[in-house]
């Protein structure tokens, strides 16, 4: 018996190594989990900044499943967290996934990295880095709901056309890659119609886009629901970043291991156990 639980200890050790390893670049933010549902997540533990108590808090899932995510409403509120902060000269990713509901109807929500690092005041222009927007304008039809990124203005995303407009009702998770040296951040995504990761592009395939406010520091991860007419609201979940993540960024999945990972890992945990047997 005791050489069983080792047997297991080891495997169980192998596979919580690789996994470490490969996700070790992306930090954690927040993924819900460990609020009461309904409760604000605004000055708790993973550092939330907002303008209210009700800008964010824990929800169930809307596809079920048992998983908490978070309820994102406000108007021309900001909620910031400082975990997200990427010195200069550095890239850094920002990973989230992101939720539109039909019935929201004149949802407006900005997202991205900016140089506030507290909320009130009134912040303008300059204090923003790189952003991307979602307005849900017609939940019955969807097809006005606009998916814009910033590049001098805000301009529609044209590809990939699967999500131009963008759909409601399903999770999206986006890799915003944001170089401070450079002043520019390219944007990628999957979910939805998108089954493999892409490069967002505006235009004529233009994937470089420019900092709102030029050569802008990046303090904070942000989430700026623009309008709350009737309690509009987003849900958003799993949110990381990766403050050097390098040339290109990193465009790992923080919350699904990829093949390669998950096959190291399988590797792993049935070397330990074959030379655990081994040894016996």
């Amino acid at each position: 018996m005791k050489n069983l639980i080792m047997t297991h200890t080891l495997a169980v050790s192998a596979i919580m190594s690789f996994s470490l390893n490969a996700f070790a670049a992306f930090v954690e933010v927040d993924t819900f989990e460990s609020y009461t549902l309904g409760n604000s997540a605004i000055g708790g533990p993973a550092g939330w900044l907002g303008d209210s108590v009700t800008n964010l808090n824990a929800a169930a899932d809307p596809t079920g499943g048992g998983n908490q995510v978070g309820r994102l409403s406000g108007d021309a509120d900001e909620v910031l967290n400082t975990a997200g902060a990427v010195s200069e000269g550095n890239v850094g990713t920002f990973f989230f996934r992101a939720y539109l509901v039909a019935s929201e109807t004149n949802t407006d929500v900005t997202i991205g990295f900016t140089n506030l690092t507290g909320v009130g005041g009134s912040p303008n222009n300059s204090n923003y880095a790189s952003l991307v927007r979602f307005n849900v304008d017609d939940g019955n039809s969807g097809a006005n709901n606009a998916f814009e990124v910033y590049d001098g203005s805000y301009q529609s995303v044209t590809s990939p056309a699967d999500v131009a407009p963008i759909e409601t009702g399903e999770w999206y998770s986006f890799w915003m890659v944001s170089d401070t040296s450079a002043n520019t951040w390219e944007l990628y995504m999957q979910g939805g119609d998108v089954a493999t990761q892409q490069q967002v592009a505006i235009g004529a395939l233009d994937t470089d886009f420019a900092f709102r406010g030029g050569d802008v520091a990046v303090n904070s991860i942000m989430f700026r629901p623009n309008t709350d007419n009737n309690g509009e609201f987003m849900y958003i979940d799993d949110i990381y970043v990766d403050s050097d993540s390098g040339t290109g960024g990193n465009l790992s999945n923080p919350v699904i291991p990829e093949p390669s990972t998950f096959a190291l890992m399988v590797l792993a945990g049935a070397g330990a156990l074959m030379g655990a047997r081994r040894k016996r």
